[in-house]
């Protein structure tokens, strides 16, 4: 584990590396897709805070739609780990299902279905 959580802390390290180098272009579609690889990185390092910050940075006005609906999901799923679950609906609310990629259709039903639990409770994925 320890290894994994080395090569994600460097994966980290060359996506804020990315992002710095990307900023200035002004791409909002590009700056989106690294600013979400980068909250991934930093939710799977259970660096909440970060990965937060930079899911709410890839929701971009001008980025893709698709990547918009990822990084909601995203954000929902790591409302959830927090234990923040009206937070999580709140987001969850947001996300257009027909608008998310095939791959992600299971992770949002099944938080869906975490979320209407009596006592809520969210898994990572």
């Amino acid at each position: 584990m320890q290894q994994a959580n080395g090569r994600l802390s460097d994966a980290a390290y060359s996506r804020r590396l990315a992002l710095d180098d990307i900023k200035p272009t002004e791409d909002a579609g590009k700056i989106s897709v690294v600013s979400g690889n980068l909250g991934r990185t930093y939710q799977l390092l259970d660096q909440y805070g970060l990965a937060l910050h930079y899911y709410q940075q890839a929701m971009l006005p001008g980025a893709d739609d698709l990547c918009r609906q990822q990084h909601l999901l995203r954000s929902a799923q790591l409302h959830c780990q927090l234990q923040q679950c009206a937070e999580a609906r709140k987001v969850l609310s947001r996300i257009e299902p027909a608008l998310l990629e095939a791959v992600f259709l299971s992770a949002h039903s099944l938080l869906q279905q975490q979320l209407l639990l009596p006592v809520p409770h969210c898994s990572a994925d």
